[in-house]
């Protein structure tokens, strides 16, 4: 196993800044977070596998690789994270990125879907390590079953999910995942949908200990490990509501290529 060390493991990071920015959106959220694997100067590399990536804007939240290390690769000229299953890669901090959940916060993942054979996976999950999957977290995931896409909000007594309910097609896709602070809804976006999916009422998660890319972290362990290539991945301050999430679909347009459904 391949494991992130501080000192010794060969990382080396570019001078120059390239990537894609967030937009300014509506409202002006917070950006809590914002790992863009293809800002080349936030990006630790031991060769092609990643052992860290930097925030590029918003707070220093740094995610380490403690155990397999996602590839540099590139897809439609842009650097991106490839995680594989089976090799059972993931990238993960222990902090909540600043999430209060009394306000809420919105996910968004830029991303590229290869339709494997993996049923189901996880993208971003911020969690209490010791809770159980359908407990204290904000997460998102994707299923390649007749759930599609998936957002979920969890309390330490109740779960609730937004879900697209179609197989996720192969190729490019943006997730908005938007969470209402305290007790309230979840609602989802997939490249853009004018129809969001939106989850039943639940009350707001306790506890949140850790912030995991391409895996899920519940009771404590590791699974449903990602199949998929990541440009980018953001947390931002409250639910960013549906102007700002159709912003950010043409963004994704203008940026990545992606199809806005709206």
């Amino acid at each position: 196993m391949r494991r992130h060390f501080f000192m010794g493991s060969g990382r080396f990071a570019s001078a120059a800044v390239e990537g894609v920015a967030l937009p300014a959106l509506t409202g002006n959220p917070a950006v809590l977070a914002h790992w863009d694997f293809d800002a080349a100067s936030t990006a630790g590399l031991s060769g092609s596998d990643i052992d860290s990536i930097a925030s590029r804007a918003g707070g220093s939240h740094t995610l380490l690789t403690p155990g397999n290390m996602p590839s540099q690769t590139t897809r439609g000229g842009k650097k991106v994270a490839t995680f594989v299953a089976a090799s059972t890669e993931y990238m993960q901090i222990a902090s909540a990125c600043g999430i209060n959940t009394a306000n809420g916060c919105t996910f968004v993942v830029v991303g590229y879907n290869p339709q494997p054979t993996v049923a189901n996976y996880w993208l971003l999950d911020v969690a209490n390590s010791a809770s159980t999957s359908s407990r204290d977290r904000y997460s998102c995931a994707s299923n390649n079953g007749s759930n599609g896409y998936r957002t979920r909000k969890s309390s330490a007594s109740a779960s609730g999910d937004a879900q697209a309910g179609v197989t996720p097609a192969t190729g490019l896709f943006l997730l908005v995942s938007r969470f209402t602070g305290g007790t309230g809804v979840a609602t989802q976006h997939v490249n853009g949908d004018g129809t969001p999916e939106v989850s039943g009422s639940i009350g707001a998660p306790t506890g949140l200990s850790h912030t995991t890319l391409g895996a899920l972290y519940a009771s404590s362990a590791l699974s449903a490990y990602a199949e998929m290539d990541i440009f980018t991945a953001a947390i931002l301050e409250g639910d960013i509501g549906a102007t700002a999430a159709e912003e950010l679909a043409a963004w994704a347009v203008t940026n990545y290529g992606i199809t806005n459904a709206a």
